[in-house]
């Protein structure tokens, strides 16, 4: 990995535009190096369900809640790097 660090804090709607921001450059450098990988997006939806029902066993759990929010839009971002792989390779000259 690059050394990237996203830290995440309870952000602004100015912070959270330049923190998605930085996190397609991530995405987008991680994608180029082919670092995702099956296992890897197993590994999010997994967490992303465990948050899930923790989420349906406590009413009241921001923090949980924001991390779903976050890994769900690390895993959309992810599929769209990818995809972007696969239409690039379908492009006809």
């Amino acid at each position: 990995s690059n050394n990237n660090d996203v830290v995440v804090t309870g952000a602004s709607s100015s912070s959270s535009s330049s923190m998605e921001d930085r996190l397609d450059e991530i995405l987008t450098v991680e994608a180029e190096a082919s670092l995702y990988t099956p296992g890897f997006l197993r590994h999010i939806e997994g967490e992303c369900e465990r948050l899930s029902s923790n989420l349906d066993l406590e009413n009241d759990n921001n923090e949980s809640a924001r991390m779903l929010e976050i890994l769900r839009l690390i895993q959309t971002r992810v599929l769209e790097e990818l995809g972007k792989g696969i239409g690039e390779g379908a492009v006809v000259s």
